[in-house]
C-alpha cells in the first residue's frame, strides 16, 4: 500500500497532530514535511474519520477538509471531501484493492494567482513569469498496480488566464483532454485534444532568426491540437503517429514521425503537410514573425499557401510550397506579386521532381514583369530551371537562361544565374518609374550571377544606350539583398553622351557637346549613397560643337556652389544666348554625406574650372570655389536647376 514515516505529536480527546516526515504511496509518489492537524477524529474498528482535517506542506501549502480512511481485509480507501485549497473547491479518493490502485481528483475553481505565489519558488521565479491570474478546473484518474502507472485520464480546463514574461497571455480560455494508457516494455500511448474558446497568447519558441527572437501573437478562438503518439522511455523515443493542429479558417497543419528529443538531431523522420488557408490572416500569426529582417517582414498577402516538407533520418530530404492564387503586395510599395500559382520543389532527396510555377505580374518599385510560366525542377538539394524564360517587361523581355540554386535551407545556400536583356524602351521605362523620360534603349547581358554567402554578385556588364551613348555597369555586388538594408557596390562607366539630349531632357538650358566619365567605387545603403568617386568632363578630341546657353551657365554656376561666370566682356554678354566653350566637367569624390568638388582644372585664386572658355567668340568660364559641399545640398541644388525656369546671366 505505501511507506510512512511519521510521529504522533499530539492527542487530546478528538484532536490530534501529527508530523509525517515522509509518505510514499503508489504510483511513486512521494511528499515530505507533513504537517497535519485533526478536529473531530473519530476511530471505528478499521474505520477512521475526521471532520475537519488540515494539511501544511512547502509544496501544497495549506489544504482543508474533510478526511475519512476504511480498510476491510484487501480494501482500503481514503477519501478527501469537501477540500478547501488554492480557492479550489473539490474532493481526493485513494483506493486500494488486492495490488491494484485508483486515484481520484476533482478540483473546481483552482486560483491560478495564489498557485502562483504558493510555488513562485519552482515556476514563477525560474522562468520569469508575472501576474498570472486566471481559474482552472482539474479532473483527472489514475490507475495501476504495485507502484505502476497503467493508465491516465485528465481533463483540464481554464478561464479568463493571462500572465506576464516570455509568453504571455490575455483571456485565455481552454480546454484539454488526456488518455494514456501502459503497454508492454513500459511503452506508452497517448491521445489529447487541446481546444481554445477565447482569448490571445503570445509565444516566443526560444530560437533565433539573425540575432532576434520571434515571437508568435495568436488570436485563439478556433484554434485545437489533437495528438496520438506513443512514448517509448527505454529508447528515450516519441512516435507521433498523428498531429493535428486546425486554426479556424486560417491553418490546417498535419504531422507524424518519430522524435528523441534528448539528441542532437532530435526528429528520427518527419512527414509535415500545413495548408495557410488565409494568408491575410496566416501571415500575421505564422509568418511575419520569421520573416523580420527580410525583405518580406511587412507585406499584404492574399491567397493560399502550402507548405510539405519530409525529415528522413535527422535530415531534411524534402520542401516544398505550394501557392494557391497568391499575391503579396510590400507595404512601401516596392514589391508586389499577383496571381501566382503552382509548385516550388525547394528541396528533394533520393528523387526529381518536376513542377510548374506562374504568376500574372512581378513588381519591383513601378516596374512590370510578366505573365511567366516556369518549368522547374529539384533533386539531391539543387533546384534549377529546366529551360530558358522570357519575362515580358515594357516592350522588351528579361531572358533567364539557366538559373540553379543548391542547398536550399542551409547556410551553405547559393545560386548561379546567366540572363540577359533584350533591349526595351527607356522612355517607357523612365516613365514607369516617374523620372524626366529619357530617349534610347536598354539592353545588358550578365552571364555570371552569382549568390553565396548573403551576397549577389553579377558578372558581366548591364548597357544602356541612352542620350546616343552608352552607360555601362560592372562589377555589381549586392550584399545582404534579401535583408533589412541591402548594400550594392558597383562601378559605371558613361561614353559618348549628347548633351544637347541629356540638356534637353531636363529644364536645365542647353548644351551642345559632349560628355563622358564613370563612377567608381559607388557604394548604396538602403538605396541611398554613401560613397563613389565621380567625374565627367568633354571627352577628348570631341567631334561635336561645343556651345553652352545663359540658362545652362546659371545651372552649372549653382551647382558649383556660389560659383562665377567670366565672359570676354560682361558689356557684350546680354547680346547672346550662346557661348563657346573647350571644355566642360564635374567631379565629386562623396565621403561621410561630403562631397569634395572639382572641375577640369585649376584656377590660379584656389578655384576650379567647371566651364573652360573657348577660342570662338562669345566665350565663356565658370568657376567653382566650394570644395565641400554636403551631398543632401548637392541634390537639392540639381533639383533646383533642373525643375525652375532658371535665371538669365547678363
Amino acid at each position: 500500500m505505501g511507506q510512512w514515516l511519521a510521529a504522533l505529536t499530539h492527542v487530546a480527546g478528538s484532536e490530534l497532530d501529527l508530523s509525517i516526515g515522509r509518505v510514499e504511496i503508489p504510483p511513486r509518489l512521494a511528499l515530505s514535511d507533513f504537517h497535519v492537524h485533526c478536529s473531530g477524529w473519530v476511530l471505528n474498528g478499521d474505520d477512521a474519520a475526521c471532520r475537519q482535517f488540515e494539511i501544511r506542506q512547502p509544496w501544497l501549502g495549506l489544504l482543508r477538509g474533510r478526511l475519512r480512511v476504511g480498510s476491510s481485509g484487501e480494501h482500503t480507501e481514503i477519501a478527501f471531501t469537501d477540500i478547501a485549497w488554492a480557492g479550489a473547491r473539490g474532493r481526493i479518493v485513494w483506493r486500494w484493492s488486492r495490488g491494484h490502485w485508483t486515484l481520484r481528483c476533482t478540483l473546481s475553481g483552482i486560483d491560478l494567482s495564489q498557485l502562483a505565489r504558493l510555488h513562485g519558488r519552482w515556476i514563477t521565479e525560474p522562468s520569469g513569469y508575472t501576474d498570472i491570474q486566471g481559474s482552472a478546473d482539474v479532473r483527472f484518474e489514475l490507475g495501476g498496480a504495485g507502484k505502476d502507472v497503467a493508465r491516465v485520464q485528465a481533463v483540464i480546463g481554464v478561464r479568463t488566464v493571462g500572465f506576464n514574461g516570455p509568453d504571455a497571455a490575455q483571456d485565455l480560455a481552454a480546454k484539454m483532454e488526456l488518455r494514456a494508457a501502459a503497454r508492454p516494455r513500459k511503452h506508452w500511448v497517448a491521445s489529447s485534444r487541446l481546444e481554445f474558446t477565447r482569448g490571445q497568447l503570445y509565444l516566443e519558441p526560444g530560437f533565433t532568426l539573425d540575432g532576434a527572437r520571434p515571437g508568435f501573437a495568436l488570436e485563439t478562438p478556433g484554434l485545437v491540437l489533437r495528438i496520438n503518439a506513443e512514448w517509448d522511455p527505454s529508447a528515450g523515443k516519441l512516435d507521433v503517429f498523428d498531429l493535428v493542429l486546425d486554426h479556424k479558417k486560417t491553418l490546417r497543419l498535419r504531422a507524424s514521425g518519430s522524435f528523441r528529443p534528448f539528441t542532437s538531431k532530435p526528429w528520427d523522420a518527419l512527414r509535415l503537410n500545413a495548408s495557410l488557408l488565409d494568408l491575410r490572416k496566416a501571415y500575421p500569426m505564422y509568418l511575419q514573425p520569421l520573416l523580420i529582417g527580410t525583405v518580406l517582414r511587412d507585406i499584404k498577402p492574399a491567397g493560399r499557401l502550402g507548405i510539405d516538407a519530409r525529415i528522413t533520418a535527422g535530415v531534411l530530404a524534402q520542401l516544398r510550397l505550394v501557392f494557391s492564387e497568391v499575391s503579396a503586395r510590400e507595404a512601401q510599395g516596392g514589391f508586389e506579386i499577383r496571381s501566382l500559382s503552382g509548385q516550388l520543389p525547394l528541396l528533394a532527396h533520393g528523387q526529381r521532381l518536376r513542377s510548374r510555377l506562374r504568376f500574372a505580374q512581378l513588381k519591383l518599385q513601378r516596374l512590370a514583369f510578366g505573365p511567366v510560366d516556369l518549368d522547374i525542377e529539384s533533386q539531391e538539394g539543387e533546384l534549377r530551371l529546366a529551360r530558358p524564360v522570357g519575362i515580358p517587361v515594357l516592350d522588351g523581355k528579361l531572358w533567364i537562361e539557366s538559373l540553379r540554386a543548391y542547398d536550399f535551407g542551409d547556410d551553405e545556400f547559393s545560386l548561379q544565374a546567366d540572363t540577359k536583356v533584350e533591349p526595351f524602351s527607356l522612355a517607357r521605362f523612365t516613365r514607369a518609374l516617374g523620372w524626366h523620360p529619357f530617349s534610347g534603349r536598354f539592353s545588358g547581358v550578365a552571364p555570371g550571377i552569382d549568390y553565396r554567402n548573403d551576397t549577389l554578385r553579377v558578372g558581366g556588364a548591364l548597357r544602356a544606350q541612352v542620350f546616343d551613348g552608352v552607360v555601362v555597369v560592372q562589377n555589381l555586388y549586392i550584399n545582404d539583398p534579401f535583408g533589412p538594408v541591402p548594400v550594392l557596390t558597383a562601378d559605371i562607366s558613361v561614353r559618348d553622351l549628347d548633351l544637347e539630349a541629356l540638356t534637353g531632357t531636363f529644364s536645365f538650358g542647353k548644351i551642345e557637346g559632349g560628355l563622358g566619365g564613370r563612377v567608381r567605387g559607388l557604394r548604396l545603403e538602403d538605396g541611398q549613397p554613401l560613397a563613389f568617386d565621380a567625374e565627367f568632363s568633354t571627352p577628348a578630341k570631341d567631334p561635336k560643337p561645343h556651345r553652352i546657353s545663359q540658362r545652362a551657365v546659371d545651372s552649372l554656376t549653382s551647382l558649383g556652389g556660389g560659383g562665377s561666370a567670366n565672359t570676354f566682356s560682361r558689356a557684350l554678354l546680354g547680346l547672346f544666348d550662346t557661348f563657346s566653350y573647350a571644355r566642360l566637367g564635374i567631379t565629386c569624390r562623396l565621403r561621410n554625406g561630403v562631397c569634395a568638388m572639382g572641375g577640369v582644372g585649376p584656377v590660379e585664386d584656389g578655384g576650379y574650372y567647371i566651364v573652360k572658355r573657348g577660342k570662338v567668340p562669345p566665350v565663356i568660364d565658370v568657376k567653382g570655389y566650394n570644395r565641400s559641399v554636403a551631398w543632401r545640398t548637392l541634390i537639392d541644388r540639381l533639383k533646383r536647376v533642373t525643375a525652375s525656369k532658371g535665371a538669365v546671366v547678363k
